[in-house]
């Protein structure tokens, strides 16, 4: 039975008080294990996995006498890992809760329960990394149990502290300025290295390419903890936008004239529901659509990489309400904006500045219409870069550290001293 199914047939308020209480008693005469456990979604994902990795390297394990742990929602997802010699547990299973109350320090890249629910053991130190810079304003909400439970948050610069703030519901005084340790990989890795990656992950050679831009739209669905679909924001994604066959035809026309390949990674949260449906698109379309490949979530699990990974290795990114356009402005390269729902999503789901504003605010050209994206990515391909000083004054703005050095300033500032206290019995 997995975490949906229990919350779905007690009441998901009833388990959770039953937990918290539990957890609390149980942790006030149990001490703390010698455990650092992390969490993300998608799995061994985003800042979360950076920050493992870097442990890892220092080899803390043995330094610190501690054992780094990854919490999984999906018995799948535990087996994958474990495949690929990364320890983990299902964190519906008793022992593997046990073993993530008793935490010395829990690393939560995303939180594995709705914010309203969450809990910690009594004696756990909770650094919540986060997965991203809002420019949407939805999902969590404000709900201010994440600030009882979070001992430290991460932030990117002076201005995105109130933005998390906001959105997280964790008072700014619990943020930390050390860049987002996700962004490691994406301002090390060489640009012919993360092709080989994206390469040997797709099964195709995207080097024979002159050009590699990727789709990453943020999600449309929203889903209960039972997995069903609960509710749209804006209007679903179809393949591409909202772009027809015809319009898709003439971009991927676009594409072959300027030898460039369009590769689209959904939020892995629409892949539960695009699913189905691409695979009998793919099958039917595989020939028409020869520059247009499809990047999934379990493909890059498979080979333990991540969006951070492939990013290096993309020339053009193409997106809409996601927050990855923060990061990808690291590497000063154009970023078109495909906004088919604007107005729609905005009354949804919520953005930073209005549909009006979205364009002054953004650091690339914001397109709604089909044919008016197509002509943003000839342009591009032209070699047509019109944002280039808008990019880096906003790159100034949102990353204080435009370094590789932020896993390392996570564990220096915030992770050591806590180790070093706890060991300490302070």
């Amino acid at each position: 039975m997995n975490l949906g199914e229990i919350l779905h047939k007690i009441g998901r308020s009833r388990w959770v008080n039953l937990v918290k209480v539990s957890s609390h008693i149980y942790t006030t005469f149990m001490p703390s294990s010698n455990v650092v456990s992390f969490y993300s979604y998608p799995p061994y994902y985003g800042n979360a996995k950076a920050i493992y990795n870097y442990l890892k390297q220092l080899g803390i394990e043995k330094k610190f006498n501690i054992k780094l742990l990854w919490l999984v929602s999906d018995k799948k997802e535990e087996e994958i890992l474990k495949g690929n010699s990364i320890d983990a547990c299902y964190i519906m299973n008793t022992l593997c809760l046990e073993k993530y109350i008793r935490s010395k320090i829990h690393v939560s890249d995303s939180f594995f329960i709705r914010s309203k629910y969450l809990f910690k053991g009594r004696g756990t130190f909770f650094l919540a990394t986060w997965h991203g810079i809002p420019f949407k304003m939805a999902l969590v909400k404000c709900e201010r149990t994440n600030d009882t439970v979070v001992d430290v948050a991460l932030a990117t610069s002076a201005f995105t502290i109130p933005l998390l703030s906001a959105f997280l519901g964790i008072r700014p005084s619990k943020f930390r300025i050390t860049g987002y340790p996700r962004n490691d990989a994406l301002l090390r890795m060489n640009k012919d290295v993360a092709k080989e990656k994206i390469s040997k992950i797709m099964k195709i050679n995207v080097k024979e390419y002159d050009s590699i831009i990727l789709y990453a739209p943020t999600f449309r669905y929203t889903y209960r903890v039972t997995g069903k679909r609960n509710y749209i924001e804006g209007e679903p994604i179809r393949y591409i936008g909202n772009m027809n066959e015809k319009q898709i035809e003439k971009l991927n026309k676009v594409l072959k004239e300027y030898n460039a390949l369009f590769i689209i990674k959904y939020h892995h949260f629409d892949e539960f529901y695009l699913d189905k449906v691409l695979k009998v698109y793919n099958k039917m379309k595989k020939e028409k659509y020869t520059n247009i490949k499809i990047l999934s979530s379990d493909e890059m699990l498979k080979y333990k990489a991540d969006l951070y990974e492939v990013l290096p290795g993309v020339d053009v990114l193409v997106t809409d309400y996601s927050s990855v356009f923060y990061d990808y402005l690291l590497l000063d390269r154009p970023i078109i904006f495909y906004m088919y729902d604007l107005e729609k999503y905005y009354k949804d789901a919520g953005l930073i500045v209005s549909p009006k504003n979205v364009q002054y605010f953004l650091p690339g050209p914001v397109t709604k219409k089909a044919d008016e994206f197509i002509s943003e990515v000839e342009k591009v391909l032209k070699g047509i870069d019109t944002f280039s000083e808008k990019r880096r004054e906003f790159t100034d703005l949102i990353h204080e550290f435009k370094d590789s050095n932020s896993a390392r300033r996570v564990w220096e500032l915030i992770i050591k001293p806590v180790l070093e206290e706890r060991n300490n019995g302070k």
